[in-house]
């Protein structure tokens, strides 16, 4: 079993996608019987995505993307491992919903009490404050392309592997975060 990322492909925005996408190549003609669980960006990550202003800034656009639990991974990842004869290949793994880093800062400021929002910016942007923290490049480039990918569609598509593995429903942001309220300290005023 392999750990991947959704929109693992030669071309994608996102360079760790790219990387994943190899390594699937490298699986798959190895002849190995393989599960490739392509994750989805994991949820606990949005509060960090917001500054102590409660901005998040990045170029995303208005592309969206389908959040998913690592709980819900982990149980996807449990059933591949006990039954390997019913998730084989590469199987996206995501949340209910794909969402907009707009609708993230809505819902999230709901549950923190606290106005939230998100900022487009343009790559160059992007690039030129992320370096002054002092990031390395390959860090720098890392973070762009996920708003990247966010922005081209590579993150929207939603898949029914939760439910159909682990016969229970994909948990969405209201509910993971009311079960974790700790991850969101970070948010409030």
């Amino acid at each position: 079993m392999y750990l991947s990322f959704q929109g693992a492909a030669p071309g994608s925005k996102f360079p760790m996608a790219r990387d994943h996408h190899q390594t699937e190549e490298l699986l798959e003609r190895s002849g190995i019987p393989f599960a490739a669980l392509r994750d989805n960006l994991y949820l606990d990550i949005l509060p960090e995505m917001f500054g102590s202003a409660g901005v998040a800034r990045g170029p995303a656009g208005d592309g969206a993307a389908a959040f998913v639990s690592r709980d819900d991974v982990a149980r996807v990842a449990a059933t591949a491992l006990s039954r390997p004869d019913v998730v084989r290949g590469a199987v996206d793994v995501t949340g209910p919903e794909a969402l907009t880093l707009a609708e993230v800062a809505r819902r999230l400021a709901a549950l923190a009490g606290r106005q939230l929002r998100y900022e487009n910016e343009s790559v160059a942007t992007g690039r030129a404050w992320r370096a002054q923290l002092g990031a390395p490049a390959w860090e720098v480039d890392t973070w762009l392309g996920s708003y990247e990918a966010i922005a081209a569609g590579e993150l929207a598509a939603t898949s029914d592997a939760v439910a159909r593995l682990t016969g229970r429903a994909p948990e969405s942001l209201e509910s993971y975060f009311t079960r974790n309220p700790e991850l969101l300290a970070a948010l409030r005023p």
